[in-house]
C-alpha cells in the first residue's frame, strides 16, 4: 500500500512554470566564470524543453570513470537493520565536506530538521531533513524516470559551485563532474560488494532539485543522480555479444551468432 503523508509532512512542491530562454552569446571579453556559468545554464533540462547539445558524443573530453583518488576514505553507507523496512518516506543531506555544513544549513529550508542520524557510523555526517513521501518527487525531478523513485535510494549531488570556480578558475568546471563520477563510481561498487545494483541518472531537472531543497542563490547547483536498488530485468533491451564478429584470419571472421566461419 502506497503510504500518502500527512499535511505537516507534504514535501513542498516543484514549479513547472516555463523556463527562461537559453542565453545568448558572451561577449568575448566576458570572464571565465561567466562562460562557465552560461554553458551550465544553457545545458540544464527543464521541463519544457531539453538541454541544448551538439549533437555528437565528445568523446575526447570524457573522464577516466575509474578515476582514483589516493587517501579518499571508504565511507559504508548504513543499512536497516534485519526485517526493518528501508525509510523510503524520508529526505536526508550527506555533507561530504563537514566544513560546508553551515552554509548548505543557510541555503536550504528553514523548516528543514538537521538531525544527526545515532544509527549512523562515527564521522558520517548524515541528517534527516524531513519526513514524508519522497518517491513522487525524486521520479519528477529525475526526468520522470521511475528508477529513481522505486529504488532503495536516490540521491542528487549538489556542488558548491561558484566558489569552486573562483578559488580554482572556470577550468575547474569539469572536475566537479570528475568528482561526482568518482562518487557515482564508489557507489557502483558498494552496492554490487552488498548484492543489490547502482545506476547513475543522468537526466535530471537542476531547478526543481534547487527548489526541493529550497536553494535560491546560484551558488550552489546539482551535478548528479544516481539511484540504489534491487535488479530489475529490463525487456525492453536485447542483449547481443560484444562482438557479432571475431577475425579469424586474412578475409576471414567467425560469426558468434551461427559459430561459421564467413569468408
Amino acid at each position: 500500500m502506497r503510504r500518502t503523508p500527512s499535511a505537516s509532512h507534504r514535501l513542498p512542491l516543484v514549479s513547472t512554470s516555463a523556463p527562461a530562454q537559453p542565453a545568448g552569446l558572451l561577449d568575448a571579453d566576458a570572464f571565465p566564470e561567466a562562460v562557465v556559468v552560461a554553458y551550465h545554464e544553457r545545458t540544464k533540462h527543464h521541463f519544457h524543453r531539453y538541454a541544448a547539445s551538439p549533437g555528437y558524443m565528445d568523446w575526447a573530453t570524457q573522464p577516466d570513470p575509474f578515476r582514483r583518488y589516493p587517501g579518499a576514505d571508504l565511507v559504508r553507507l548504513p543499512l536497516p537493520k534485519p526485517g526493518r523496512p528501508l525509510p523510503y518516506w524520508q529526505l536526508y543531506a550527506l555533507a561530504r565536506d563537514p566544513d560546508k555544513l553551515a552554509a548548505l544549513q543557510e541555503v536550504m529550508r528553514r523548516e528543514f530538521r538537521w538531525q544527526h542520524l545515532l544509527s549512523c557510523p562515527l564521522g558520517l555526517p548524515l541528517y534527516l531533513l524531513q519526513e514524508g513521501d519522497c518517491r513522487a518527487l525524486a521520479t519528477t525531478v529525475s526526468c520522470d524516470q521511475h528508477i529513481a523513485g522505486d529504488g532503495a535510494f536516490s540521491l542528487g549531488m549538489i556542488a558548491d559551485y561558484m566558489d569552486s570556480l573562483t578559488t580554482y578558475g572556470a577550468a575547474f568546471y569539469r572536475n566537479l563532474f570528475w568528482e561526482a563520477g568518482m562518487v557515482g563510481q564508489v557507489l557502483y561498487l558498494e552496492a554490487e560488494e552488498t548484492g543489490i545494483r547502482a545506476t547513475g541518472i543522468g537526466c535530471y531537472f537542476d531547478d526543481p532539485v534547487h527548489e526541493a531543497f529550497g536553494i535560491i542563490s546560484r551558488e550552489w547547483q546539482s551535478f548528479y543522480h544516481f539511484t540504489v536498488g534491487g535488479q530489475v530485468e529490463e525487456t525492453r533491451l536485447t542483449t547481443s555479444p560484444a562482438y557479432g564478429l571475431i577475425p579469424s584470419g586474412p578475409g576471414r571472421a567467425f560469426d558468434v551468432k551461427s559459430a561459421e566461419l564467413i569468408s
